[in-house]
Order: C-alpha cells, then structure tokens, then sequence
C-alpha cells in the first residue's frame, strides 16, 4: 500500500533534524520553507507510488485474464461446457453461439499435467455431495469440447470415473459430557463436508481430516487406525496423502463409516 504524503514528509523531517549540519535550519513555522519542500517532495512521492499501484494491478488484471492455456485455465473452461451445444472460435476465444442452451453439466473438475506432457481433466457431474462418472456419450461431447478449445501442440486427456472409495478406520475419544451418539453423527458430517470440499488439486490429506475430525464439539482426541482407498478395483493404503484417481472421493458404503468408528469416552 502506497505512504501517504504525511507518512512520507514526516520520514524526511526525522531524517533533516538527525543531520547536525542542518540544524540552523530549523524554523518552527509551519510555513517554513524548508517544510514546504518537503511537502511538496511528500506529496509527488505519495502521488507516484499510487500511479505505479494503479499501473500494477491494471498488469496484474490483464495477465490474469489471458488464455494461457494452464491447467487452471482448462479447469475453467471445462465447466463452461454444455451439453449439446456446438463451440466456436471467435477471435480466439472459444465461445458458445448466441442462444445456446445446453446444461451446464460439470460441477467438478481436476486438471493437472502429467509425467508423459499430458494435461490430465477429471471431471464429474451433480452436486457437490452426490458426484457422479459422466455417461460415455456425455464424456464424448466433453472430449470433443476439449479438443475444440485446446492450444495448438498440446495433449489433453479427459476422464470421468466412479468416486473412489474411502474406509476409514478411527478410535475417536470425546468428552463424556456429551452424547455419543450425537457427537459420532456430528464427526460422520465433518468427514462428509471434508470429501466435498476435496482441493482442486484432488489431494487428499490424512492430517487434515484428523484436523477436520477433531473441529467437532465434544473432541477429545482422533486416532487413525486405517485409511485406505478403492480405485478401479485397486485397494490402496494411504499414508500422509493420496490423489484420488477420479479426482473426488466417497465413503465405502461396502464398510459403513458408523461400524468402523469408535467412540470412546474420555
């Protein structure tokens, strides 16, 4: 944040009056020449820097709304998509025609590059708390969205696959004072609302759903006893993070969530 011109004038008279050979210059008046350069040195320094702030956030805003063609970006246009509906390029700019009005089916998306130089788009549809693989032709249309809006040179690789799934094991003790019962529902919920709000990286967290487990009221202490995620058939154990392959995650109702909790009074 840009010195206001008092900030600034204010630094200049400390420095003048802590040079000794300056110091038969030293009016009180507050009309005093020497004070008025400085105010108008104050003033001009004040006024520049506000100019170059303003000149630098205009930058800023610019750069961050070019078609870089990051993952970032792709992860935005992807949930511009519409089903049905035919893109086109207008001054470079992938855009649907006038009157368009296919939905809007994407509501999850994780873009990241792989190893191999291929931009990797996981996608999924419906609400944020009932995520579901696109159909084949759904994701058809979306690879052909994709194809269409992609920069010359790149590889893009769209995916939509049924959640993983989670099971997880935990001995979580709580203060007695409350109800069992009601604290297990409540620590259920914040595992759920965890899931949901997955980053857009699709990085999963052992700690931080400890730390979202532990924000429940009532909470004495979690101990994991066990992670471990299903994708594609594959059981796998996680240990301090996990990317979930689908790019979100479901509890396994295969292991219900209530049966592998334990409540312990503390």
């Amino acid at each position: 944040m840009a010195k206001t011109w008092q900030e600034y004038q204010a630094e200049m008279i400390a420095t003048h009056q802590a040079v000794p050979e300056l110091s038969a210059v030293n009016s009180p008046s507050e009309t005093a020449r020497w004070k008025l350069i400085y105010f108008v040195i104050a003033v001009a320094m004040s006024f520049f820097e506000q100019v170059l702030e303003l000149y630098y956030s205009l930058i800023t805003s610019t750069v961050s709304s070019v078609k870089i063609g990051t993952p970032a970006w792709l992860a935005e246009q992807a949930r511009l998509f519409q089903l049905g509906d035919s893109i086109e390029i207008i001054n470079g700019v992938p855009t649907y025609p006038s009157g368009a009005s296919g939905s809007k089916i994407i509501t999850r998306v994780v873009a990241k590059n792989s190893s191999e130089g291929i931009c990797i788009v996981k996608v999924a549809k419906g609400s944020i708390t009932d995520l579901q693989a696109l159909s084949s032709e759904e994701l058809l249309q979306f690879s052909a969205y994709l194809n269409r809006i992609q920069f010359a040179g790149t590889r893009i690789k769209a995916i939509s696959i049924s959640a993983d799934l989670l099971t997880i094991g935990a001995n979580v003790r709580y203060n007695a004072i409350y109800d069992a019962a009601t604290v297990k529902q409540n620590v259920i919920a914040a595992i759920n609302n965890f899931l949901a709000a997955l980053p857009e990286d699709g990085l999963f967290w052992r700690e931080k759903l400890r730390d979202s487990m532990q924000s429940v009221t009532g909470i004495v202490d979690v101990e994991l006893t066990g992670l471990q995620s299903i994708a594609g058939g594959e059981i796998v154990a996680i240990g301090q993070y996990y990317e979930a392959r689908a790019g979100y995650i479901k509890l396994n109702s295969a292991t219900p969530i209530e049966s592998t909790i334990t409540m312990i009074p503390a």
